[in-house]
């Protein structure tokens, strides 16, 4: 019981100081974009986004329709922070080698989770656990196919915005070209394989042994009102 208090408590700090991190950078950005720095515009939107990525998923959860273990939510908030602080804020894509090769490798590895939570809910945990194997497959479809949704919105912020998301400038503005060109982004679809690939095995052979050994990492949506049927859903 303490150390599940403990733990619900250090929770919170961690939550409180990942949106502290988001809230200042995005107050002091957004002065210095009101002040003329046009150039800098992105950071604050992307420091909001941040916020918003902690808040509504926080929303859902306390509202009691989306129920995620405790490790999938500190998981989930470290990415985070990883992506839109560290990465964008201090600057690590470009002074940490293969920062964003990781962060693909820990997206895809989380989308993996949500796509085998959407199996179990709809198929229901039993039966996604008699399929397994076929559930890691659909798991690994959903988390590949937002991988490249991402890749989307990299190319559409590149052409619209004028940005080198996908890494086709030089540092000193000189285009790549041929395979060259192609390097960055064929590196993150590879590396969103690769992630969701060793999540849906692992998942795969813990949901194989039975729904209750997926409890560490199995999402359930939709509030409860009564006892908890095979799909992880409550009826009265």
């Amino acid at each position: 019981m303490v150390r599940e208090k403990m733990m619900r408590i250090a929770e919170r700090v961690f939550l409180a100081a990942v949106l502290l991190c988001f809230a200042v950078p995005t107050v002091v950005y957004t002065v210095r974009v009101v002040r003329g720095e046009k150039d800098i515009l992105m950071l604050p939107l992307q420091c909001a986004c941040g916020i918003l990525g902690v808040l509504i998923p926080g929303l859902a959860v306390r509202s009691g329709w989306l129920r995620p273990p405790r490790a999938v939510r500190v998981v989930y908030l470290a990415f985070l922070f990883c992506a839109v602080f560290l990465a964008e804020v201090c600057g690590f894509y470009e002074t940490v080698p293969h920062w964003d090769t990781a962060l693909h490798l820990v997206s895809a590895g989380m989308f993996a989770v949500v796509g085998f939570s959407v199996a179990a809910h709809f198929a229901g945990e039993e039966n996604a656990a008699r399929a397994a194997g076929l559930t890691a497959v659909f798991a690994f479809c959903f988390a590949f196919a937002l991988g490249g949704l991402w890749e989307f919105y990299e190319f559409a912020g590149d052409t619209v915005l004028g940005m080198n998301m996908q890494r086709f400038l030089r540092p000193d503005g000189t285009p790549l070209s041929g395979r060259d060109a192609l390097w960055d982004t064929m590196k993150d679809l590879f590396a969103d394989a690769f992630g969701a690939a060793v999540t849906c095995a692992g998942c795969g052979m813990a949901l194989r042994h039975g729904a209750a050994r997926a409890e560490g990492f199995l999402i359930r949506f939709g509030r409860t009102n009564g006892r908890e049927t095979p799909a992880g859903r409550e009826k009265k």
